[in-house]
C-alpha cells in the first residue's frame, strides 16, 4: 500500500523488502540502460533512505508503547489509513517526492505493489 501523505511524505506498507534485482525485475527494466539508472536512485530513495517505522518500533520502542498503531499516531502529525499497520514493512518516505511521484517512478512502484499484491492509495 503507497499513500501519499503531503507533498512531503508518503508511506509505502508492504510485506516484502525487495532486492534491487527484484525491484528491477518487477520494473521489466534493463539494468544498463537510462531505465536501470532512474530505478536505482528510485530504489535508494524508497527502500534505503526511508525509515521502516514497523522495524524500529519493534526494535526500540514496543517497550515503551502498547501498540504499534499508538506509536505510528504518536510520531507522525497526520492521519494515515490505518489499513497499513498489518504490513511487515511501514517505510515513511521523505526524499525527494517529487520525484517518486512522477509518472515513470509511480508506474514502476505500481508494478512493484501489484506483484506482491498491494496498491497505491492518495489522500
Amino acid at each position: 500500500m503507497f499513500e501519499v501523505i503531503n507533498d512531503k511524505i508518503a508511506l509505502l506498507g508492504t510485506n516484502k523488502i525487495p532486492t534491487f534485482s527484484e525491484f528491477l525485475h518487477s520494473s521489466m527494466v534493463q539494468p544498463e540502460g537510462y531505465g536501470g539508472k532512474i530505478l536505482k536512485r528510485i530504489y535508494r530513495d524508497i527502500f534505503i533512505r526511508s525509515t521502516d517505522f514497523k522495524r524500529d518500533y519493534e526494535k526500540y520502542y514496543s517497550v515503551e508503547y502498547a501498540s504499534f498503531e499508538l506509536f505510528m499516531k504518536h510520531y507522525l502529525d497526520f492521519k494515515f489509513d490505518a489499513r497499513i499497520l498489518d504490513y511487515g514493512h511501514v517505510l515513511l518516505i521523505k526524499p525527494d517526492l517529487e520525484f517518486i511521484k512522477a509518472d515513470l517512478v509511480e508506474n514502476c512502484l505500481e508494478m512493484f505493489l501489484k506483484q506482491f499484491g498491494d496498491q497505491i492509495h492518495e489522500n
